[in-house]
């Protein structure tokens, strides 16, 4: 299984966000199953999401909603505790991808790397591509794949179906 800690928007209707892009597109080109790793609420935007998860076949944590209403900053919200449970409980995750966008966020990037170092089970770690120098530093120490700067989706998702067998 693949897990996405991801951002997500809603743009004119459309639910987007890189990793979101990515694990549908992994489902509809593999029989390789995604989980989607953010915050999400059971009204408004979130429930959008929370339904085009289900519509495309992509696990959730369910107590990774709550009833507040959610924005595109949601996702660097989550604790470190919270991910490490997640991690931990979902012992089928072979692979973790951390959008570009998730990469801009050091403090939210110190708490993956502490959850993925602690965690049970080994991950292998795929990060997007991102000139951040910092969060780079932060994940290196766990080994990660580096996505490259020109890489195409096929590429990346032949990258992110190899990891997880």
């Amino acid at each position: 299984m693949i897990g996405y800690c991801s951002d997500w928007s809603i743009k004119d209707g459309l639910i987007t966000g890189r990793a979101l892009e990515l694990a549908v597109l992994v489902k509809e080109r593999t029989e390789i199953f995604s989980t989607f790793l953010s915050g999400l609420s059971s009204n408004g935007e979130g429930l959008k999401v929370i339904n085009y998860l289900i519509e495309h076949q992509i696990f959730f944590d369910p107590s990774a909603i709550n009833t507040e209403e959610v924005d595109d900053k949601t996702f660097t919200k989550l604790e470190k505790e919270d991910v490490l449970d997640t991690l931990n409980i979902n012992t089928d995750l072979d692979v973790l991808f951390i959008s570009a966008r998730t990469l801009e966020e050091e403090e939210l990037c110190k708490k993956l790397a502490y959850a993925i170092e602690q965690c049970e089970h080994k991950l292998c770690l795929v990060l997007d591509y991102t000139e951040n120098t910092v969060t780079k530093a932060l994940f290196a120490p766990l080994k990660p794949i580096y996505i490259e700067k020109d890489m195409s989706d096929e590429d990346i998702i032949d990258l992110l179906s190899q990891s997880a067998s």
